[in-house]
């Protein structure tokens, strides 16, 4: 199937998939019996860039594409290296665009596409489905601000897990072929 291209200029459809790329952060040390949290993490949804504006992808017209999945793939792995501390990315938090843009509750939000333009001599560095989601009216705090996309995507989204390597995917079944044939010629 050939590579969806979105047109910057037109807005985003109410039935496209947004996706928040979920980069883990170390946890804490010694809470080994500590109960994982419900849902997402704000910090999944705090934007570090000064200008407060939540990044999202674009992963496909009307549910994931695998295509635009494998497009973003290099950028993510990119992404995840750069920070202070590398990140393991996790996948994406996914909603429909309708759901930000008419939340269930609380005002509407402001979804725009910002492809983002490749740099010369970096092959991996642009993102034509990039976009962002712009700080809600009325707030001034970072903080409050991913508190209320987050509750969006707790609510209407779901995850879309990070692809699994194909090699080692077909490794493990080999392994497993392998530990039958072993466990068979033993009785």
């Amino acid at each position: 199937m050939a590579l969806w291209t979105p047109d910057p200029n037109k807005p985003i459809g109410d039935n496209e998939t947004i996706g928040r790329r979920l980069m883990a952060r170390p946890g804490l040390k010694g809470a080994a019996d500590q109960k994982p949290a419900v849902g997402f993490e704000v910090y999944h949804f705090e934007e570090t860039r000064p200008d407060d504006d939540v990044s999202v992808d674009r992963l496909g017209r009307t549910s994931v594409e695998r295509a635009v999945i494998g497009y973003l793939k290099p950028r993510v792995a990119i992404a995840a290296a750069s920070f202070r501390e590398p990140r393991v990315f996790s996948g994406w938090a996914m909603v429909r665009a309708r759901h930000i843009r008419q939340p269930t509750r609380g005002k509407p939000l402001i979804l725009i596409a910002s492809p983002v333009e490749s740099i010369e001599g970096q092959p991996d560095s642009g993102n034509r489905f990039h976009a962002h989601i712009e700080r809600p009216q009325g707030i001034d705090n970072a903080y409050w601000s991913a508190l209320i996309i987050r509750e969006i995507f707790n609510r209407d989204g779901s995850v879309v897990a990070r692809p699994p390597k194909v090699a080692w995917t077909l490794f493990v079944r080999w392994i497993k072929w392998q530990l039958r044939l072993i466990i068979s010629n033993r009785r």
